[in-house]
Protein backbone atom coordinates (compact mmCIF):
# COMPACT_ATOMS: atom_id res chain seq x y z
CA UNK A 1 0.00 0.00 0.00
CA UNK A 2 2.51 2.32 0.89
CA UNK A 3 4.61 1.84 -2.46
CA UNK A 4 1.41 2.83 -4.39
CA UNK A 5 0.47 5.84 -2.50
CA UNK A 6 4.36 6.68 -2.99
CA UNK A 7 4.10 6.13 -6.47
CA UNK A 8 0.56 8.43 -6.70
CA UNK A 9 2.14 11.03 -4.85
CA UNK A 10 4.87 11.02 -7.33
CA UNK A 11 2.87 11.36 -9.67
CA UNK A 12 0.95 14.29 -8.50
CA UNK A 13 4.66 15.78 -8.14
CA UNK A 14 5.18 15.55 -11.76
CA UNK A 15 1.05 16.12 -13.01
CA UNK A 16 1.13 19.00 -15.94
CA UNK A 17 -2.55 19.82 -16.07
CA UNK A 18 -5.41 20.97 -13.29
CA UNK A 19 -7.49 17.42 -14.64
CA UNK A 20 -4.47 14.80 -14.12
CA UNK A 21 -3.50 16.61 -10.67
CA UNK A 22 -7.41 16.31 -9.33
CA UNK A 23 -7.67 12.90 -10.06
CA UNK A 24 -4.56 11.85 -8.35
CA UNK A 25 -5.80 13.57 -5.45
CA UNK A 26 -8.88 12.09 -5.48
CA UNK A 27 -7.20 8.57 -5.60
CA UNK A 28 -4.92 9.60 -3.03
CA UNK A 29 -7.83 10.64 -0.63
CA UNK A 30 -8.95 6.47 -0.73
CA UNK A 31 -5.33 6.23 0.94
CA UNK A 32 -6.19 8.92 3.76
CA UNK A 33 -5.45 6.95 6.54
CA UNK A 34 -2.14 6.05 5.24
CA UNK A 35 0.70 7.76 7.26
CA UNK A 36 2.80 8.64 3.71
CA UNK A 37 -0.93 9.97 3.13
CA UNK A 38 -1.09 11.83 5.74
CA UNK A 39 1.92 13.40 5.71
CA UNK A 40 1.65 14.50 2.26
CA UNK A 41 -1.36 16.51 2.81
CA UNK A 42 0.36 17.80 5.79
CA UNK A 43 3.16 19.18 3.67
CA UNK A 44 0.47 20.86 1.54
CA UNK A 45 -1.28 22.48 4.36
CA UNK A 46 1.92 24.00 5.29
CA UNK A 47 3.63 24.56 1.45
CA UNK A 48 1.11 24.64 -0.86
CA UNK A 49 0.57 28.38 -2.58
CA UNK A 50 -2.83 27.39 -3.84
CA UNK A 51 -5.38 28.02 -1.33
CA UNK A 52 -8.39 25.82 -2.87
CA UNK A 53 -5.42 22.85 -2.27
CA UNK A 54 -4.41 23.97 1.15
CA UNK A 55 -8.35 23.96 2.10
CA UNK A 56 -8.45 20.65 0.10
CA UNK A 57 -5.48 18.77 1.94
CA UNK A 58 -6.86 20.10 4.98
CA UNK A 59 -10.30 18.93 4.50
CA UNK A 60 -9.23 15.07 4.39
CA UNK A 61 -7.16 15.25 7.42
CA UNK A 62 -9.93 17.13 9.32
CA UNK A 63 -12.18 14.48 8.66
CA UNK A 64 -10.34 12.05 10.34
CA UNK A 65 -9.86 14.33 13.46
CA UNK A 66 -6.22 16.63 12.73
CA UNK A 67 -6.68 19.35 15.14
CA UNK A 68 -4.48 21.48 12.81
CA UNK A 69 -6.74 20.74 9.89
CA UNK A 70 -9.53 21.55 11.03
CA UNK A 71 -7.92 25.25 12.53
CA UNK A 72 -7.16 25.77 8.66
CA UNK A 73 -10.71 25.45 7.50
CA UNK A 74 -11.86 27.51 10.44
CA UNK A 75 -9.47 30.22 9.66
CA UNK A 76 -11.05 30.56 6.20
CA UNK A 77 -14.24 31.53 7.67
CA UNK A 78 -12.41 35.14 8.79
CA UNK A 79 -14.61 37.82 7.32
CA UNK A 80 -11.70 39.28 5.05
CA UNK A 81 -11.15 36.03 3.16
CA UNK A 82 -12.42 35.87 -0.75
CA UNK A 83 -16.21 35.06 -0.51
CA UNK A 84 -15.51 31.86 -2.66
CA UNK A 85 -12.58 30.69 -0.75
CA UNK A 86 -15.73 31.49 2.37
CA UNK A 87 -17.48 29.21 0.78
CA UNK A 88 -15.18 26.25 -0.09
CA UNK A 89 -14.53 26.34 3.69
CA UNK A 90 -18.07 26.40 5.12
CA UNK A 91 -19.06 23.23 2.85
CA UNK A 92 -15.78 21.66 4.12
CA UNK A 93 -16.70 22.14 7.31
CA UNK A 94 -20.23 21.54 7.20
CA UNK A 95 -19.11 18.15 5.87
CA UNK A 96 -16.42 17.77 8.71
CA UNK A 97 -18.80 18.92 11.87
CA UNK A 98 -22.09 17.69 10.30
CA UNK A 99 -24.73 19.29 12.50
CA UNK A 100 -22.31 20.32 15.49
CA UNK A 101 -21.56 23.24 12.83
CA UNK A 102 -24.89 24.48 12.35
CA UNK A 103 -24.80 27.13 15.53
CA UNK A 104 -21.40 28.56 14.77
CA UNK A 105 -22.13 28.73 11.45
CA UNK A 106 -25.71 30.56 12.27
CA UNK A 107 -23.99 32.92 14.45
CA UNK A 108 -21.59 33.67 10.89
CA UNK A 109 -24.81 34.43 8.73
CA UNK A 110 -26.24 36.92 12.06
CA UNK A 111 -22.80 38.86 11.56
CA UNK A 112 -24.29 41.34 8.57
CA UNK A 113 -21.20 43.30 8.25
CA UNK A 114 -19.96 40.39 6.42
CA UNK A 115 -20.09 39.98 2.33
CA UNK A 116 -23.40 39.08 1.01
CA UNK A 117 -21.76 36.54 -0.82
CA UNK A 118 -20.47 34.85 2.39
CA UNK A 119 -23.64 35.18 3.75
CA UNK A 120 -25.62 33.63 1.25
CA UNK A 121 -22.81 30.45 1.29
CA UNK A 122 -23.35 29.99 4.58
CA UNK A 123 -27.41 29.86 4.22
CA UNK A 124 -26.38 27.06 1.63
CA UNK A 125 -24.20 25.52 3.82
CA UNK A 126 -27.12 25.47 7.14
CA UNK A 127 -29.12 24.36 4.92
CA UNK A 128 -27.15 21.14 4.26
CA UNK A 129 -26.08 20.64 7.38
CA UNK A 130 -29.66 20.38 9.14
CA UNK A 131 -32.23 21.43 6.96
CA UNK A 132 -35.01 21.62 9.56
CA UNK A 133 -33.59 24.49 11.05
CA UNK A 134 -32.20 26.07 9.01
CA UNK A 135 -35.85 26.62 7.14
CA UNK A 136 -37.13 27.64 10.39
CA UNK A 137 -34.39 30.04 10.93
CA UNK A 138 -35.10 31.17 7.09
CA UNK A 139 -38.90 31.72 7.92
CA UNK A 140 -38.28 33.98 10.68
CA UNK A 141 -35.66 35.92 8.11
CA UNK A 142 -38.05 36.08 5.78
CA UNK A 143 -41.24 37.21 8.61
CA UNK A 144 -38.92 39.66 10.45
CA UNK A 145 -37.63 41.56 7.38
CA UNK A 146 -37.92 45.31 7.06
CA UNK A 147 -39.05 46.98 4.01
CA UNK A 148 -36.10 49.86 4.86
CA UNK A 149 -33.38 47.16 5.13
CA UNK A 150 -33.98 44.30 2.29
CA UNK A 151 -31.47 42.09 1.62
CA UNK A 152 -32.29 40.75 -1.50
CA UNK A 153 -29.97 37.88 -1.97
CA UNK A 154 -30.58 36.38 1.22
CA UNK A 155 -34.22 36.59 1.05
CA UNK A 156 -34.47 34.85 -2.73
CA UNK A 157 -31.71 32.50 -0.96
CA UNK A 158 -33.86 31.73 2.06
CA UNK A 159 -37.02 31.62 -0.50
CA UNK A 160 -35.72 29.52 -2.86
CA UNK A 161 -34.42 26.69 0.11
CA UNK A 162 -37.67 27.02 1.57
CA UNK A 163 -39.23 25.86 -2.16
CA UNK A 164 -36.57 23.06 -2.31
CA UNK A 165 -37.91 21.72 0.54
CA UNK A 166 -41.56 22.39 0.67
CA UNK A 167 -41.58 23.99 3.31
CA UNK A 168 -45.51 24.80 3.85
CA UNK A 169 -45.04 27.78 7.14
CA UNK A 170 -42.96 30.15 4.98
CA UNK A 171 -45.71 30.91 2.18
CA UNK A 172 -47.60 33.43 5.39
CA UNK A 173 -44.12 34.82 5.83
CA UNK A 174 -43.57 35.29 2.31
CA UNK A 175 -47.00 36.58 1.43
CA UNK A 176 -46.72 38.88 4.34
CA UNK A 177 -43.18 40.84 3.12
CA UNK A 178 -44.53 40.51 -0.59
CA UNK A 179 -47.54 43.00 1.35
CA UNK A 180 -45.19 45.20 3.37
CA UNK A 181 -42.81 46.05 0.77
CA UNK A 182 -45.86 46.89 -2.12
CA UNK A 183 -47.31 48.91 0.90
CA UNK A 184 -44.28 50.88 1.07
CA UNK A 185 -43.75 51.65 -2.75
CA UNK A 186 -43.83 55.45 -2.20
CA UNK A 187 -41.34 55.23 0.70
CA UNK A 188 -38.86 53.01 -1.14
CA UNK A 189 -38.98 52.82 -4.46
CA UNK A 190 -40.21 49.89 -7.14
CA UNK A 191 -39.51 46.10 -5.91
CA UNK A 192 -41.99 45.02 -8.28
CA UNK A 193 -39.36 42.29 -9.52
CA UNK A 194 -38.93 41.09 -5.49
CA UNK A 195 -42.64 41.02 -5.17
CA UNK A 196 -43.82 38.57 -7.52
CA UNK A 197 -41.31 36.38 -6.97
CA UNK A 198 -41.55 35.98 -3.14
CA UNK A 199 -45.41 35.60 -4.46
CA UNK A 200 -44.41 33.15 -7.32
CA UNK A 201 -42.29 30.96 -4.61
CA UNK A 202 -45.07 31.18 -2.10
CA UNK A 203 -47.57 30.16 -4.82
CA UNK A 204 -45.51 27.36 -5.69
CA UNK A 205 -44.39 26.02 -2.44
CA UNK A 206 -48.32 25.71 -1.62
CA UNK A 207 -49.34 23.92 -4.78
CA UNK A 208 -47.01 21.10 -3.95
Amino acid sequence: MAEEVSELIEQYAGATNVAERDGLFERLKEHSEEPLTRDFLAAMIRDEADIYLRLSAARVLAISGDEVALQVLEGALATDVESEVFEFAAAAMGEVCGTGFFEPLLKIWKEKQRPTPQLVAAMLTLETVDSARALNEFSTFISGSSVNDLRDEELMQAALACLRHEHLPATEALLGLAQRIEKARDQIGDCEDLIVSLRDIATAIQRQ
